[in-house]
Formats: structure tokens, sequence, C-alpha cells
């Protein structure tokens, strides 16, 4: 067993659909009051390009994210900042 490969590559294809369940989640948080527009739009404009990083394998993984959803949450805050991107476990 290899130490220190975070996943050994048998996850990043889970990538793209787990972006597509947080866009649900998080517009399911919208249509019931939960998120503003705006925070929804910036949650989904985020997702959308963490999801085109992993098409493009230009996500860089970090050790310490212990799975593919915690490591696009990670670049989401970096992305649109953490308190908005905190905004997508609301609910």
């Amino acid at each position: 067993m290899a130490e220190n490969k975070l996943w050994e590559g048998r996850f990043t294809a889970l990538s793209q659909q787990g972006i597509y369940g947080s866009i649900a989640f998080a517009r399911a948080n919208f249509n019931n009051g939960i998120l503003t527009q705006h925070k929804f739009e910036e949650i989904e404009r985020g997702l959308l390009e963490v999801g085109k990083e992993w098409e493009a394998a230009n996500f860089k993984i970090v050790q310490g994210n212990e799975d593919t959803h915690a490591a696009n949450e990670r670049r989401l805050g970096e992305i649109i900042g953490k308190d908005v991107a905190g905004k997508l476990h609301t609910g």
C-alpha cells in the first residue's frame, strides 16, 4: 500500500457527481428561502469552476482532504471565499 498518495486516483471520477449534488443542494436551499439568490449564484459559479478544473486535470489535490467532497469544498472556499462557501452547509 502506497503511503501519502491521496486516493491514488480511485475516486476522482466521483468529483463531477459531487459537484452536481452540491449544486442541487444549494439550489434546494435557495428555493426554500435559506440562501439568497446572490449566494446561490456564487456557490454555483464556484462549483462549476471547480468542475472545470477537474475536467482539465488542473485540480490540485491537497494532503488532508479525505475525499473528493472535502477537496471540492476546500477549493470552493478558495474561489468564492470561505464565508460564502460555508453557506453550502446551511439548511
